[in-house]
């Protein structure tokens, strides 16, 4: 599932949401992914892993350091959704 997190530039921020199929264990992971990230998805449903994977904007926007300012935004959201 895709959730969008905030914008920037106009441009949508968004995580990936992978939840577990049955069985959760309360564990949850962070995971940054820069579009080169393999997926784990059944593994992670196995083992009862919730995941939230962020995505880095592409088309240039993710070039260093400009990457860092979506940081706050998704520790924002977290922050807010994940109580």
């Amino acid at each position: 599932e895709d959730v969008v997190y905030g914008h920037k530039d106009g441009m949508a921020l968004t995580l990936d949401v992978i939840e577990p199929l049955a069985d959760r264990s309360g564990i949850g992971l962070v995971l940054v992914s820069s579009g080169s990230w393999i997926s784990m998805k059944d593994k992670y449903e196995e083992l009862g892993l919730t995941v939230k994977l962020v995505v880095q904007p592409g088309g240039g926007h993710s070039q260093w350091p400009g990457i860092m300012d979506q940081y706050p935004i998704v520790w924002d959201w977290f922050q807010t959704h994940l109580k």
